[in-house]
């Protein structure tokens, strides 16, 4: 699995980081050496103002089908994940 999170460091400080959000993008299996399929799962990261607690909510589920995955960098993969998720 690759995990990609967003970080918000206030005022760039950091010493006090808060995760905004998360995208876990996990093989399934199916593809071969040179294509991979993924099931990428996206979660945010949200301030519980009753119980002053950050909760993690999951948001989406989409899958990446037939990804060239040495032709480009992850980068690449990670884009197609966030275009994904409209």
């Amino acid at each position: 699995m690759i995990e990609v999170t967003a970080t918000l460091f206030p005022y760039e400080d950091r010493s006090s980081p808060k995760v905004l959000g998360k995208i876990h993008i996990i093989n399934d299996g199916t593809g071969n050496q040179e294509t991979g399929n993924y099931i990428v799962k996206f979660f945010s990261t949200m301030w519980n103002l009753t119980t002053k607690k950050e909760v993690e909510t999951f948001d989406k589920e989409v899958y990446i089908k037939d990804y060239p995955r040495l032709e480009y960098p992850i980068w690449e993969l990670v884009k197609r994940c966030l275009y994904s998720k409209k």
